[in-house]
């Protein structure tokens, strides 16, 4: 618990460091559309228009809309080209007035090759360069938030992620059911989750994830015959990315592994004329599982985790079950 309470303490702390970055205005920024190499026109404006989405949820950008940059254009007597190169679009970006202008390209040499350039029109530079390496247009979408992502990142001083693994730690709140709710009550612990994000892109596509699990569970007992029972779980999931809104997803995972228990009780339940006499024991139980996590965005690198689910481990003869839930905090790397 007091490591959930420090991440909840010092990952904002960093988020705000960020946060001190923001220009004292916002940044006019124009995307055009992008152009399009070995493959459909449609390719280079659809992603365009998936980037501006992305951006027009940032609160440090104010965007022009494309129609607008034409009309603009047009009034002051500039021929807004269907593809600009650099020079073009400085001279565009300064005649309305932008900080900067997005330009980029979607090249298909068996996978799409994607490249973003942001251009500071006062200064004439390019300050980034976003490249991306995608199979199909199925993953524009996961695409356009990358690039997206990387262009608040650098605009605020933050590192951009890597996208490799993410880390979360929660709290547990668990509840036992059949055979496990015959001696115990209500427990409660902690999850460390490491989300491996490409592991599994080779082989179920982008939004593929996987995730190792370790926690530890202590459960309480309303029966005098039972002093303790500690739980350390360690299993292995695998789930998938769902995009429900720009600042929630979904992750529905399915996962295997080995619940190691130590339990505390005494062989005989009521003793009548002397005190409990405990024996420690320790169990091997293999189990399944099943989670449901929404992630909601908080920040840069921040999502807030609620997870319930559902967890079944065999015993001897007996089935025990769980359901809970827990929430925590995961940061991006």
């Amino acid at each position: 618990m007091c490591i959930v309470c420090l991440i909840f303490v010092v990952a904002p702390a960093h988020d705000l460091r960020a946060r001190d970055d923001i220009p004292a205005r916002k940044l006019r920024i124009a995307v055009m559309n992008f152009e399009s190499n070995n493959c459909p026109p449609e390719f280079g404006r659809a992603l365009s228009e998936m980037v501006t989405g992305r951006l027009f949820e940032n609160e440090l950008f104010t965007l022009l809309e494309r129609n607008n940059i034409d009309l603009l254009g047009r009034h002051r007597g500039a021929r807004v080209a269907k593809r600009l190169d650099e020079r073009e679009a400085l001279r565009v970006g300064r005649m309305l007035a932008l900080d900067k202008v997005a330009l980029g390209s979607v090249s298909r040499f068996g996978d799409f090759n994607i490249e973003v350039r942001i251009i500071d029109v006062k200064a004439g530079t390019v300050d980034l360069r976003v490249p991306a390496k995608v199979e199909d247009e199925e993953a524009f979408d996961d695409t356009a938030r990358f690039i997206a992502g990387t262009i608040d990142f650098h605009y605020h001083g933050v590192s951009p992620i890597t996208e490799l693994f993410d880390i979360a730690v929660t709290a547990v709140s668990l509840r036992p059911v059949g055979d496990l709710a015959g001696g115990t009550s209500r427990g409660y612990g902690a999850h460390l989750h490491l989300y491996g994000n490409r592991l599994l892109y080779s082989v179920a596509g982008r939004n593929a994830r996987a995730l190792l699990l370790a926690g530890y569970y202590q459960l309480d007992s309303d029966y005098r015959s039972i002093r303790y029972l500690r739980m350390a779980p360690l299993g292995m999931f695998a789930g998938y990315r769902i995009n429900l809104s720009g600042h929630v997803d979904f992750y529905p995972y399915a996962g295997v592994g080995y619940l190691v228990s130590w339990a505390s009780y005494d062989t005989i339940e009521e003793r009548t004329y002397e005190e409990n006499i405990y024996r420690d024991r320790r169990y091997y139980n293999p189990f399944v599982s099943l989670r449901a996590e929404f992630h909601l965005r908080l920040g840069y690198r921040l999502y807030l985790i609620c997870t319930p689910f559902y967890t079944l481990f065999v015993e001897k003869e007996r089935l025990g079950q769980m359901v809970a839930g827990d929430i925590g905090i995961k940061t991006l790397f």
